[in-house]
């Protein structure tokens, strides 16, 4: 909803967002868009207004992902602990959030490690608040806490007198 307010297709934006997860049944659950109308109150309401379908008959006290936002989103399941991640493009954000802290610190850094590796150079990656790679040397840098970038990618920040190329 963010994105979509922020970046309009009327202004030349193109929005993809791919939303991954191991549960085939999550996965078809997010699919779905369905929420209860309880959650609504976690949404700004101009948000709300544009983008979420109030339930109604038998689909009282639920309300729906509008198809303007469903339709920017495409779910696929996978693994984060495989080996490989096939068919993955490089990404502009990556959002894994309160998933790392599930991990041991070699799987951690493997995951890390392949996220960044189909992160944009100019991309950022966002952790959870929980999550830090503090102590890991894995190519990334913390941008600010929890939001990381490329070492020596543009967003990097620099050590004082170092100039940009």
């Amino acid at each position: 909803m963010v994105l979509a307010a922020a970046l309009p297709p009327s202004a030349g934006w193109e929005i993809e967002i791919l939303a991954t997860d191991l549960s085939l049944r999550v996965l078809e659950q997010a699919r779905d868009g369905l929420y209860h109308v309880e959650k609504a109150r976690e949404i700004p309401e101009p948000h709300r207004r544009a983008w979420m379908l109030r339930g109604s008959g038998h689909s009282e006290g639920l309300m729906k992902v509008g198809p303007e936002l469903r339709n920017l989103v495409r779910f696929q399941r996978l693994n984060l602990v495989a080996e490989s991640w096939p068919g993955l493009e490089r990404f502009d954000l990556v959002f894994c959030r309160n998933v790392l802290i599930y991990f041991a610190a070699e799987t951690k850094a493997r995951v890390v490690r392949h996220l960044l590796s189909h992160l944009a150079d100019d991309g950022v990656l966002f952790l959870g608040h929980a999550e830090s790679l503090s102590g890991l040397e894995l190519g990334a840098v913390a941008h600010s806490p929890t939001v990381y970038v490329k070492q020596g990618g543009p967003l990097a920040p620099r050590r004082a007198g170092e100039s940009r190329r």
